[in-house]
């Protein structure tokens, strides 16, 4: 009897660079503003680990929407 083969340990997902870049273009091509697009992005990054560029798109637009 064999033992079952052993399956490679993943390591944790975050945000890659892709998707953050991708996001902040997208941010900045519906005409936000640059440093508010990458804060937006790098605060999403930091609290969507794993996030997908739509995710991050999204996440950061919830950041930018204006609150009242």
């Amino acid at each position: 009897i064999e033992a079952p083969a052993a399956r490679p340990v993943r390591a944790p997902v975050t945000a890659t660079a892709g998707a953050t870049a991708d996001a902040l273009s997208a941010l900045v091509n519906l005409g936000y503003g640059q440093g508010e697009a990458a804060a937006a992005v790098a605060q999403a990054a930091g609290e969507n680990d794993g996030s997908a560029t739509p995710a991050l798109i999204r996440a950061a637009l919830k950041l930018l929407a204006p609150k009242g």
